[in-house]
């Protein structure tokens, strides 16, 4: 449930509504139709600030989940180039203007792409970094599916643990 989901449940419960009552300690169906509205807009004030403290935390989450997936990935490639691995990393998912984006697009950019490319061997492998406590979108998983469908390594790693245990190194 998104932001928004949310933010209608919690309304359409009143929830907040008989919060705002309580707090003044007053029972809000006891009150006249200029109360109640009065009441209703200091609610909705105060679900605004909840809303907003709600996203920031949102996206306070994002930026620190994707520096530490960067670090993590930071450790991993460092790991294959010492032991003379070939891979590459894939800048599938970045931030740019709606026009830059579009010529992206048009050059190839696709959701969901693993991180790294590892060629071992003559097996190619797509790995995809996440944090300990990381999940993968529904675009990576249909990139998995697609993967695995198709008989290619896909693998999710965390660590460089993970990356040793599975090239079994």
């Amino acid at each position: 449930m998104n932001i928004d989901e949310m933010a209608e449940n919690y309304i359409a419960s009143n929830y907040v509504f008989k919060s705002v009552c309580r707090y003044y300690r007053h029972d809000f169906d006891l009150l006249c139709p200029e109360e109640q509205e009065e009441y209703v807009l200091r609610a909705k004030s105060w679900f605004d600030a909840w809303k907003k403290a709600l996203e920031d935390i949102h996206n306070r989450r994002g930026e620190n989940m994707n520096h530490l997936e960067s670090q993590i990935q930071a450790q991993i490639c460092q790991f294959l180039q010492l032991h003379k691995i070939y891979f590459f990393s894939v800048p599938n998912e970045r931030k740019a203007s709606p026009q830059a984006m579009g010529r992206l697009i048009s050059a190839g950019l696709r959701k969901g792409v693993s991180d790294l490319v590892i060629f071992l061997g003559s097996e190619t492998i797509y790995m995809e970094v996440k944090t300990p406590t990381g999940r993968q979108s529904d675009a990576q998983k249909r990139f998995q599916k697609q993967c695995e469908d198709s008989g290619r390594t896909y693998v999710v790693v965390r660590s460089v643990e993970d990356v040793k245990s599975f090239l079994h190194l």
